[in-house]
């Protein structure tokens, strides 16, 4: 997790404010990319017990996971970085990355790659669309549904075409 939380472009991706890079946000978010790309289906609400439960069942992972899962979220950050004209972030000119946006971005696209992974996306004009900003932003945003709903929404919107 950590050695991804400090690729360096992610920071550029993904920018976070100074007091949310001082409580170490970034570790949470690749913390988070991992937990949910191996996991999403089994969510259940509470944030806090998903991501412990995922440490404690993935603490200790051999040299050959460690670099398949850094290869991992490096083409996804490759992906967003060649696509993605803001990154994570709702627009370019935004300083901050809502958590809940980066992570159905990140885990949509990790998911996408998995089933075609010379994916190019036809059409992208449904990161701005109403329908992923009610994903990434209404109440119960850490529901089960909600949580399998965004994540499966970028995946199949990228595939599409």
């Amino acid at each position: 997790i950590k050695p991804c939380s400090a690729i360096p472009v992610f920071k550029d991706l993904a920018p976070l404010s100074e007091a949310k890079e001082k409580r170490d946000e970034r570790l949470e978010f690749t913390l988070r990319f991992f937990a949910y790309l191996e996991n999403y289906q089994n969510f259940d609400h509470s944030v806090r017990d998903f991501l412990n439960d995922y440490m404690h069942e993935n603490g200790e992972v051999d040299t050959q996971k460690q670099d398949s899962m850094k290869a991992e979220f490096a083409r996804v950050l490759d992906f967003v970085a060649q696509y993605f004209p803001a990154g994570f972030r709702k627009t370019v000119t935004a300083k901050s990355t809502p958590r809940v946006r980066f992570e159905s971005l990140a885990v949509g696209v990790a998911l996408a790659l998995r089933e075609e992974s010379s994916l190019v996306p036809q059409n992208l004009d449904w990161i701005s669309s109403e329908k992923f900003k009610g994903l990434t932003t209404s109440d119960g945003a850490n529901s089960r549904v909600k949580v399998i709903e965004r994540i499966e929404y970028v995946r199949d919107r990228l595939l599409e075409g």
